[in-house]
């Protein structure tokens, strides 16, 4: 297929861009460089492996365009090499207009070779998914050393080749940007394998060491080390394929100092890679060579990336009125506190802001910090009900159910009669009694044999109670004395409602 000219391919503007991968929404058309007169360049043949060419430069195309390269033929994904030692000066992601993506090479003489159409599709597929990794090698990006051999690149049929067979457009510029045939050139190439021996080729070694679920994407952390060099190693990330950003990998790590003592103990990394999308996500990290070379791999983690709310309800409250619901929640992709919706029989029943300090949510998942826990006050009538809690989604992803709870919920005063002990002519009775309507101390009546005796409140400490009713204190347990004759006598005792309710049989004893 043929591009617009060198220009088209190659715009000033973005030669000069400081950047990993450029995206570029058309490419511009411009006038086709002058040609030159014929020159064979030594050069090592750009595709490895088996391929088919002609002399088709020149070759008349679509609006007044001629062809200003030659298209080599070969199978999808097969390795594009870098066809001298060179740097790349310019790399773009990009499958629209005329060259798709695209790679330009310039020697040390400023010879500039581009090569066009890359692959823009997962492995198997014509899917145009247009995936980082399998449009590039791995570890290269603007500014990379290759030397000639060394893999770069894979056949493909981006931009205007979608369509045909898979090819790569090869163009060959000299210094002075005019265009040469680079027919003879490729008749005449070289095809010797790479041998990734030449001073500095020794790929970067490393280790990723964590992997989790951060705001915006995944933490990855790790180490990398080039065994040519003390400086710094890039590390590019691609999570399932696609270009997910780089970082250098310089941070202090002393326990390198004694594995590597040449390469000094500044060789950690700890960078985010964004990711929006629900499911798992396999991340390949590279260490990119600081020579020419071969980038190393060090290693593909997998990981299960939820982007909807999730938390816990921990605690369902009676309490004076109603209930208390009580839990945490976490919007994966954000930090920030998440908002908690609450529906009782499926009716709205209040909100939250989701904000209370929460040290044990911290502890589970430090990269969100501890203001996740909510707390909410429900009115709820008497009798059974079922209450659901939803995380209110922030970024990517829907509002998510945190759990839901049955509730039974009584007015009638909650009570036990632990004991009731005689002791020659005194019964000793004693126990607890809390309304579930009120805080206060609940009344007691007392019957002996059917006859009211006494008034009492059950207003003494109970350490003991408020593991089980914490929203209503300790002041709810009772005892006293009751003098009686010889014969067996029946004890019972009953707690007296205030507000909603009935009365309720604390308990009988026959002693």
């Amino acid at each position: 297929m043929t591009v617009a000219g060198r220009r088209a391919a190659r715009p000033s503007a973005l030669r000069a861009m400081p950047v990993t991968i450029m995206i570029v929404a058309v490419l511009f058309p411009v006038l086709a460089s002058p040609a030159r007169a014929d020159e064979i360049r030594p050069i090592r043949f750009p595709i490895e492996g088996r391929s088919r060419f002609s002399n088709d430069f020149g070759a008349p195309r679509s609006g007044g365009r001629s062809h200003q390269g030659n298209d080599i033929f070969a199978s999808k994904l097969q390795q594009v090499v870098a066809v001298v030692d060179a740097k790349i000066s310019l790399a773009r992601l990009d499958s629209s207009g005329n060259a798709g993506n695209i790679v330009v090479l310039r020697d040390a003489q400023g010879w500039e070779y581009s090569y066009m159409h890359l692959n823009n599709d997962s492995p198997g597929t014509d899917d145009g998914a247009n995936m980082a990794e399998w449009a590039m090698a791995p570890g290269l990006r603007q500014g990379s050393r290759v030397v000639a051999g060394q893999p770069i690149a894979y056949v493909g049929d981006s931009g205007n080749a979608e369509g045909t067979a898979p090819h790569l457009h090869f163009e060959i510029h000299a210094p002075d940007d005019s265009v040469l045939n680079p027919f003879e050139s490729l008749q005449a190439a070289s095809r010797e394998p790479f041998a990734n021996n030449h001073p500095g080729a020794a790929s970067p070694a490393g280790s990723i060491d964590l992997v989790d679920r951060a705001p915006g994407g995944i933490r990855i952390s790790g180490w990398s080390i080039d065994p040519d060099t003390t400086g710094p190693v890039t590390v590019m990330a691609y999570p399932n394929g696609r270009w997910g950003g780089e970082a250098k990998a310089s941070k202090e790590r002393g326990d390198l100092a004694t594995a590597y003592p040449t390469s000094g103990s500044r060789h950690g990394f700890s960078m985010l890679v964004p990711v929006s999308d629900p499911g798992r996500v396999t991340t390949c990290v590279y260490g990119a060579n600081v020579e020419a070379g071969l980038a190393g791999r060090l290693g593909c983690p997998s990981l299960d990336v939820a982007v909807n709310p999730f938390g816990s309800i921990d605690q369902v409250d009676r309490q004076p009125g109603g209930v208390n619901v009580s839990g945490w929640v976490i919007d994966p992709d954000v930090a920030e506190s998440t908002d908690v919706h609450v529906y009782v029989d499926g009716a709205f029943a209040g909100s939250s802001g989701g904000a209370i300090e929460r040290s044990d949510v911290a502890s589970a998942f430090p990269a969100y910090g501890s203001a996740h826990g909510f707390s909410l006050d429900l009115t709820v009538s008497e009798g059974f009900h079922v209450m659901c809690a939803y995380g209110i989604n922030v970024a990517s992803g829907q509002n998510s159910l945190i759990g839901c709870r049955w509730i039974m919920n009584t007015t009638d005063p909650w009570s036990n009669l632990d004991r009731a002990e005689r002791q020659g002519s005194v019964i000793t009775v004693a126990g607890w009694a809390t309304d579930p309507d009120t805080r206060a101390p609940v009344p007691l009546h007392t019957y002996l044999d059917g006859i009211h005796v006494g008034l009492a409140g059950a207003d003494i400490p109970r350490p003991d109670l408020p593991a089980a009713y914490p929203r209503y204190g300790e002041r709810h347990g009772f005892g006293f004395d009751l003098p009686v004759n010889s014969a067996p006598h029946t004890v019972c005792v009953y707690a007296i409602n205030e507000g909603p309710g009935h009365n309720t049989l604390v308990g009988c004893r026959t002693v």
